[in-house]
């Protein structure tokens, strides 16, 4: 298996504070953070998982956008409004979606990193070898991912704009090599919604390509809560963000990669996505086809002007 040594120190906590120290004890991973695999085994992470998320359950955690606004963040400009018509859905799903989602995660976490915007378009045509027509596996994205890292927008052009200078990639893979990510691909012959379940209740950010579409849903259900139902049939990535409870039912945020097209509406929370019920999880996973893979870390600059200020999560 293929090790990455950690080159960008600043992306590890400042272990010379107390309270960072304490928090970084209490969520350590299961490997050397200066030696983390670029791809881990379900085997090796699911009882790190499973110590996780029995963690946490005497200590609520807020979504993703919530720790987002309390860090000084607008969540919605986070992330591009919509796919458009270039691109890929694995590509913005794993390096939109899953890089900045985990990035905010580790950051309430005390690691004092960089939020920044990154060009999802750029690591995809790397794996794709500059092409911009047709598919490919979740796997094959997210090896490019651990091995090449994610474009900085500030050096590389925004996603949005179509941008995909070859050349001026290729100047950048220095960079993208400071921003690389981790990932655990569940195998087939696992449980996929109780693999989803339990890596949101340890609070990581999950990616699925999969066959069961999804239909935009303005009915709320007995909790408030607005739900997404599963209808029709696509290829199409998309990303679990996190996992929430309410009055005992379990609800997973889903997090889609088109933007816009499911607007989120009178939750207070960013227009990309909603939640599912455990029933309808497990509906969106017996498919045709499920590819699932859990972010495990990301890397990105250190951040001075970070100042943790958050509960230990």
């Amino acid at each position: 298996m293929a090790v990455y040594k950690a080159q960008n120190l600043g992306c590890l906590p400042n272990r010379s504070r107390p309270e960072v120290l304490a928090a970084v004890e209490a969520m350590a991973a299961p490997w050397d953070v200066t030696d983390q695999p670029q791809i881990c085994t379900w085997e090796s992470f699911r009882p790190f998982l499973e110590e996780v998320a029995q963690l946490r359950k005497t200590k609520p955690v807020p979504m993703w956008w919530e720790l987002a606004a309390k860090m000084g963040l607008n969540p919605e400009n986070l992330l591009i409004p919509t796919q458009g018509n270039i691109g890929s859905c694995a590509g913005v799903s794993y390096f939109d979606r899953c890089y900045l989602i985990t990035l905010i995660k580790q950051m309430a976490r005390h690691s004092e990193q960089a939020i920044e915007p990154v060009n999802a378009l750029a690591t995809w045509l790397v794996s794709k070898n500059w092409s911009r027509w047709g598919g490919q596996t979740i796997s094959a994205v997210i090896q490019e991912g651990c091995e090449t890292g994610v474009f900085p927008a500030s050096l590389v052009g925004e996603y949005s704009s179509g941008w995909s200078d070859r050349k001026a990639v290729q100047n950048h893979t220095s960079d993208a090599a400071l921003r690389q990510m981790g990932a655990c691909i569940v195998p087939d012959e696992v449980n996929k919604a109780d693999a989803i379940d339990l890596a949101l209740r340890a609070g990581y950010v999950v990616e699925i390509g999969n066959s069961q579409a999804v239909t935009d849903s303005t009915t709320k259900d007995e909790n408030g809560v607005p739900l997404v139902q599963c209808a029709g049939s696509w290829s199409h990535a998309t990303v679990f963000s996190d996992y929430m409870e309410r009055n005992g039912k379990s609800y997973y945020r889903w997090e889609n990669s088109h933007g816009l097209i499911y607007d989120q509406r009178g939750f207070g929370s960013p227009r990309f996505g909603a939640f599912m019920t455990r029933e309808t999880l497990e509906e969106f996973c017996y498919c045709s086809f499920c590819d699932v893979a859990i972010t495990t870390y990301v890397e990105s600059p250190y951040d001075a002007t970070i100042t943790p200020t958050l509960e230990v999560l």
